[in-house]
């Protein structure tokens, strides 16, 4: 950030006490109307009275009047400017009183907005719409780099720019369709109203800051690549922008120039060709009063930012844009031939008037403005900098006074916030709406030299609207006006090519309530959904949608048969069945050895070969005459353990076998503790789309039962992923809650079995969701975090929830790799309430929200009532 100076025109060459050659030239005409009035009196003592009335009545002119921050001469000049002015413009009358010539708008050429003033003075004017970007909770280092990106995209400016903020109401009509293509069952009606009502409202209450940035030139060709370059400076930024079509841009304008009396879209429509749109945009009835102006009826006025203070904060602006007025930024980079000029002149002035200055105090804020002249022109000399004309134009618009009179108090409160000074503009209302039009003239005059460094470090782009056209709302977002979050995340595009997410958040930071919220709409919309539920947390919430509850344990009535051939991603089906046939036992036999080593992890590798050759004498009897798909047979086609323990009874006698032989059969055969989970023909349906494994029971068993048991089941949701390929479109989803339970720094095949499925299962339209409130558990050791972090860098999504401020730096440990959490992220996730968190959506992309819900999703997600109390 640079010093800020005063308005250059202000530093005025002082010829006596601070006035100017304006105001001494007022006094000496006052002096001789005086010796002119006195001289045509006789008597000397009404001489006398005469000419002290004149002297003091002249004298005042001088003054400067508080409240307009102005030579009260110049307020009286305005005032009978204002008051000689035409003030009433109407559609049907003549001449230079009709409302049209109020405006400038001619037609379209192409996409570009024909602008005309008078014959002769024809310029074009291209739009971008620029989506915002939230820079609060980034790294410092960061924002650093974020600055001075923007900074440099307002230096390589040639033409004049507006910067345009209009907040308006939220269009959902995409949300709504999305909601309204669904077809549900009874089971979902319920939640599918509260998602419609909560959309509609939304539609019409929730206001959002669109912006655009209107670039103006009289040469058609520069304006195009101008705006392009900028377009592309803005891309570098990571603030993402689109070109205005001509019907955008009528939309635009519609917005800026018909509040209250807007067109709709079919009128627009019909507007496209048409030569005039002075004559269409025109108001019937346009009154300008000495604070405000009306256009038919609604009630408008114009403030402007007439002064700064000399250091501005980062993101400086941001105060400013929370106001509910229309905001208009014109940025005029000065030419250097001006430059030159208006430097000179100021530097010279400021030396002079310094030196005529006696009063300390005052001479101490010359020398500060000095020192920020100084710095503003050693930028510009070394050609750090662009100069520009930068002035605000924040434009009131209600249907009332009061509510103007409120937007105008707003305004002034905002500003005066980061030191600045408002100007109401008074009897300049007519110039000031002059100004709002996209010129390249300036009638108001009110603006301040910036350099392109204040400007970028303004961050006037801040309003991150976050919408990806889906039906259901995760939250509203903590630092952009509390706008709604519409997060999709089935999206596949350029920045977002894959669906998993990672969930962390400590015990009872809402982290299983906000992975129900992400699933509901899953369910809805008939996607696959499968969730590992360890806790038993799941099961009341999604079977009132429709969700099919497995529970797995070692007495339940389940069966899974570890040597049923599964696809596990591969392999490739284009294979011959031979081929295919080969690979799928490969496949199979290497995830069965893992199995068994989670299983017996006594188990020495002499013990694994043995089972190894076993297993294939027992797939080559069970498969030989049959050429079809192994991964494609009926469950009952499958061999079972028991066939494995009789394979190995053939064998020649040997201490190895005698030991693998007896773990077997004590744990697979009847009685034993696998023997219903392991040694049976599977039995499982996963035809249902909604299914809930509840582990819960295998919790309270050893370590070795319940990782091979989840293991096993992932292996069954890979094949059952694999066997989905180019089938349709729809996605399958994975929940793995609490996936820290699954971690076993004893055997990694578990943790390696989830980085599969997260890396592989995106080639399947399958997406992965897991949670955590252990993040030490990934970190247990270097392999376990090398592990644990690859699966983060193949997870899209990352959701973090309110943290202990112990396990902070295990997080940082995780996202080392991704550049790690920064201090107020840290901060905010060590203060976060329940439901507050960070949607991490890449590494541009970060967005602190408070979770969103709705009663119906209260009611059934909210198991313990609603802890989101705050103070």
């Amino acid at each position: 950030m640079k010093l800020q100076t005063n308005k250059l025109r202000k530093y005025k060459q002082f010829s006596l006490r601070g006035l100017n050659v304006i105001d001494i030239t007022i006094l000496i005409s006052v002096i001789l109307i005086t010796v002119f009035a006195v001289h045509q009196i006789g008597s000397l003592i009404t001489k006398l009275v005469v000419g002290v009335i004149i002297v003091s009545l002249g004298g005042l002119l001088i003054l400067k009047e508080p409240k307009h921050k102005t030579r009260i001469y110049l307020v009286i000049y305005r005032m009978l400017v204002h008051l000689l002015r035409q003030k009433l413009f109407t559609k049907n009358k003549l001449g230079n009183f009709n409302t049209k010539t109020l405006l400038n708008l001619k037609n379209f050429e192409d996409n570009f907005l024909k602008l005309s003033l008078s014959k002769d003075n024809t310029s074009y004017a291209l739009a971008l719409e620029v989506f915002g970007k939230d820079i609060t909770i980034n790294k410092f280092e960061e924002q650093e780099v974020y600055y001075q990106k923007l900074t440099q995209a307002f230096a390589n400016l040639n033409d004049k720019i507006f910067i345009v903020k209009i907040p308006e109401f939220v269009s959902l009509e995409e949300n709504i369709k999305s909601l309204e293509t669904l077809k549900v069952d009874e089971n979902m009606q319920a939640l599918k109203n509260a998602w419609k009502s909560d959309l509609e409202t939304l539609d019409t209450y929730e206001k959002v800051d669109k912006y655009y940035v209107v670039m103006v030139s009289s040469n058609k060709n520069e304006l195009y690549h101008g705006i392009k370059n900028l377009q592309a400076r803005l891309f570098q930024t990571e603030i993402f922008s689109k070109m205005l079509s001509k019907l955008d841009f009528l939309k635009m304008l519609n917005k800026v120039y018909r509040f209250g009396n807007e067109f709709s879209e079919e009128e627009l429509i019909d507007m496209l060709d048409k030569n005039n749109l002075n004559e269409i945009f025109a108001f019937d009835k346009v009154l300008f009063k000495k604070n405000y102006f009306k256009t038919d009826n609604v009630f408008n006025s114009i403030q402007t930012i007439s002064e700064y203070p000399l250091r501005l904060k980062q993101s400086w602006i941001i105060d400013t844009f929370k106001s509910n007025s229309m905001i208009i930024w014109s940025l005029n980079p000065v030419s250097e031939k001006h430059k030159e000029r208006i430097l000179n002149r100021a530097e010279q002035n400021l030396e002079e008037i310094k030196e005529e200055v006696q009063n300390r105090y005052k001479k101490r804020k010359i020398t500060k403005d000095q020192d920020a002249l100084n710095e503003l022109s050693e930028s510009l000399v070394s050609g750090e900098d662009q100069l520009f004309e930068s002035s605000f134009i924040l434009v009131n618009r209600a249907f009332n006074l009061e509510d103007l009179k409120a937007q105008q108090k707003e305004n002034e409160e905002n500003i005066k916030s980061w030191k600045g000074v408002v100007n109401n503009l008074k009897y300049r209302q007519f110039d000031a709406y002059s100004a709002m039009l996209f010129k390249n003239t300036d009638m108001l005059k009110e603006y301040t030299e910036q350099l392109s460094t204040n400007i970028g470090f303004a961050w006037v782009f801040h309003n991150q609207y976050f919408n990806d056209k889906f039906f259901s709302i995760i939250g509203n977002s903590n630092y952009n006006g509390n706008s709604p979050i519409f997060f999709d995340q089935g999206i596949n595009n350029g920045r977002r090519n894959n669906f998993n997410m990672f969930i962390l958040g400590t015990s009872g930071s809402g982290k299983s309530t906000f992975a129900k919220k992400l699933i509901a709409p899953k369910i809805a919309k008939k996607d696959k959904v499968i969730v590992l539920d360890p806790q038993s947390e799941y099961s009341k919430s999604l079977m009132q949608l429709g969700a099919v509850k497995i529970n797995l344990g070692t007495n339940a009535d389940v069966a899974f048969n570890p040597l049923q051939i599964r696809k596990i991603f591969n392999p490739d089906s284009s294979l011959s069945i031979l081929t295919r046939n080969s690979e799928l036992l490969t496949l199979n036999e290497n995830a069965l050895m893992k199995w068994f080593k989670i299983i017996y992890p006594h188990f020495n590798e002499d013990h694994i070969i043995l089972l190894r050759s076993a297993i294939r004498k027992v797939w080559e009897k069970h498969f030989k005459d049959i050429d079809q798909d192994l991964s494609t047979l009926s469950n009952d086609q499958y061999p079972i353990m028991s066939d494995l323990i009789n394979e190995l009874e053939e064998e020649e006698p040997s201490p190895e076998i005698s030991k693998v032989l007896k773990h077997l059969k004590v744990d697979f055969q009847e009685k034993g503790q696998y023997y219903h989970l392991y040694n049976k023909t599977t039995n499982v349906d996963l035809s249902s789309n909604a299914i809930i494994f509840d582990t819960s029971a295998l919790m309270k068993s050893s370590s070795e039962l319940f990782n091979g048991a989840f293991y096993l089941i992932i292996s069954f949701i890979q094949g059952l992923i694999s066997n989905r390929e180019n089938k349709d479109n729809s996605k399958i989803w994975i929940l793995i809650d609490e996936a820290h339970m699954f971690i076993d720094e004893r055997n990694e095949s578990t943790l390696d079995f989830i980085f599969t499925t997260v890396k592989e299962g995106r080639k399947f339209n399958c997406g992965t969701i897991i949670t955590t409130q252990n993040p030490q558990d990934f970190t247990k050791t270097q392999n376990i975090i090398q592990k644990g972090q690859a699966i983060l860098e193949n997870c899209q999504y990352s959701v973090l929830l309110k943290c202990k401020s112990e396990t902070i730096n295990e997080i940082n440990k995780l996202f080392k790799n991704s550049g790690g959490l920064s201090e107020l992220e840290q901060n905010f996730l060590a203060f976060a309430s329940v439901g507050q968190g960070i949607l991490i959506v890449d590494s541009s992309e970060k967005i602190a929200f408070d979770a969103y819900y709705n009663q119906e999703e209260k009611r059934l997600f909210f198991d313990k009532g609603d802890l989101r109390i705050y103070d």
